[in-house]
């Protein structure tokens, strides 16, 4: 993962946070659906981490729920859980491979 996917992880990451705050939820929303599994899978592609991976698909499914009109503020919970557990992984593998980004990085979250 180079500096440039790194920064952009990151800024996908939160995009999808904002996403998951902003829609309430309890009604399908099929357009808001496929936007965030696109933006899952280019999180998925910039980070390059079978970990974020695999807490991205499950963010994924707890948002077919959500968004399915099945949502609750439980599903809500565990999406920005997980989100977040993204998040902190990318600045981890971020700071071991390039550890002269570590500083720029809190500049971008």
């Amino acid at each position: 993962m180079s500096t440039r996917e790194l920064d952009e992880a990151c800024v996908r990451c939160a995009q999808l946070r904002q996403m998951v705050v902003r829609h309430a939820g309890g009604q399908a929303d099929a357009e808001a659906l496929r936007k965030l599994q696109r933006r899952c899978q280019k999180v998925i592609a910039a980070a390059d981490d079978a970990v974020c991976e695999k807490q991205l698909e499950r963010v994924a499914r707890y948002a077919q729920l959500l968004l399915s009109g099945k949502g609750s503020d439980v599903l809500r919970r565990e999406i920005l859980h997980q989100l977040e557990s993204v998040r902190s992984r990318i600045i981890v593998l971020g700071a071991i491979r390039h550890p002269e980004a570590d500083r720029r990085l809190g500049e971008v979250l």
